[in-house]
């Protein structure tokens, strides 16, 4: 057909303009590879460095022992990726700031502007986390000493960085800490209070064994009660009730079942008064006597054991003050590197003349479609007319 186009056809039609599809592109690639002779060269830094270790903080630990949240005192480092953490430290402001001064980056890249200074640091910076979690940064500079040192610049300042956030979360913590401690120590006091309050008012103290000695008593009493019992009816066999020493026995054994009767609960005691040992206390009141002193006593045991483990808790916190949490290790330190890493004239030479070439072919292909063909030529021209030509405004004649 007449209107279909054909390879070979095409291949005629675009051997007419063989001179620009060949010289573009030859000239394309003079000019990059002049470019890139004369464009000074280029070295990249790198440094290994090995992915983080997980932040366990020892007083954390412990605060999460006794009932605290794994939030509480965390730091910012303990984050699901930390090796994305601390590459992205290697762009933040402060570390630019700290390399700019250090290495007088303003007089070297001839620039005062902060924003443009840190743009441009950040444009030669290149970290990356490989998917072992080892953390490669490079930088790029004309000067293989002053690239390396940068990079070496660079961890320093993080390493810094981290520290000052390690303190600044110790202190916080600290903090936290000695809040909860003087709340838990007010919460002591006050149950400690109210536990001698009601010791003194019930007698019954936190002695250990007040029940064991309350028993073994009433048994001390069964006994010299039978033994007095058992003498009198041997003494009566014998003796009248008018004996003096039949007498003293039955004063005796009158004693024995008062003090029994007291110490087993018969005799209702007055409030605030004890028996006559202080140990000993009626044995039907203990039951009533546990339900009001066990809940005071386990507060204060509670509390205490808060209050320890807080403690520990703080003293450990300052273990963790001087732990260095820049825990990242570096695995190779930069060196001045010996190759150039740009400019890359055998990438660049090639990638610029198949440009060149390709964009010429477009150019050519468009030429000869558009306005070559007579017929596209006017409907190309009626398409552009509106845009390149001004509609001036009609004029009424006056009549």
């Amino acid at each position: 057909m007449r209107g279909r186009m054909s390879l070979p056809r095409l291949i005629v039609r675009m051997a007419r303009y063989r001179l620009w599809l060949v010289a573009v592109p030859v000239l394309a690639g003079t000019l990059a590879l002049a470019v890139n002779l004369i464009a000074a060269p280029r070295y990249t830094a790198l440094a290994r460095l090995l992915p983080p270790r997980t932040n366990t903080a020892t007083a954390q630990s412990m605060l999460n022992q006794i009932g605290g949240t794994e939030t509480i005192g965390a730091s910012a480092l303990t984050l699901k990726s930390p090796s994305e953490l601390y590459a992205s430290l290697f762009l933040s402001r402060s570390v630019q700031d700290s390399i700019i001064a250090r290495f007088d980056l303003r007089r070297r890249h001839g620039e005062s502007d902060m924003d443009a200074l840190r743009q441009a640091l950040a444009g030669l910076t290149h970290v990356d986390v490989r998917e072992d979690g080892i953390i490669e940064l490079r930088f790029e500079d004309a000067d293989p000493q002053v690239a390396s040192a940068i990079v070496n610049g660079m961890i320093d300042a993080v390493y810094l960085k981290a520290q000052e956030l390690s303190r600044a979360e110790s202190e916080n913590r600290l903090a936290f800490y000695d809040q909860i401690i003087a709340e838990t120590r007010g919460r002591l006091s006050e149950a400690e209070t109210r536990l001698r309050a009601l010791e003194a008012e019930t007698g019954y103290t936190r002695l250990k064994g007040q029940e064991e000695t309350t028993s073994l008593t009433i048994g001390d009493l069964e006994s010299a009660l039978l033994a007095r019992e058992t003498q009198l009816a041997r003494m009566r066999a014998t003796a009248t009730d008018a004996h003096p020493s039949v007498q003293r026995i039955l004063r005796e054994i009158a004693a024995l079942r008062e003090k029994r009767r007291t110490i087993g609960g018969g005799a209702a005691q007055e409030k605030g008064t004890t028996t006559p040992d202080a140990l000993i206390l009626p044995v039907d009141r203990f039951p009533s006597l546990q339900a009001r002193i066990e809940p005071a006593r386990r507060e204060v045991q509670i509390q205490k054991e808060v209050l320890e483990h807080l403690m520990k808790a703080r003293q450990l916190s300052r273990i963790d003050e001087k732990r260095d949490l820049s825990n990242v290790q570096v695995l190779d330190r930069a060196v001045p590197p010996t190759r150039k890493s740009g400019p890359r004239i055998l990438r660049n030479v090639p990638l610029a003349t198949a440009i060149a070439a390709v964009l010429v072919l477009l150019v050519c292909l468009s030429w000869d479609t558009l306005y070559q063909n007579r017929r596209h030529r006017r409907m190309t021209w009626r398409l552009l007319r509106p845009f390149v030509t001004r509609r001036r405004p009609r004029t009424r004649s006056a009549t």
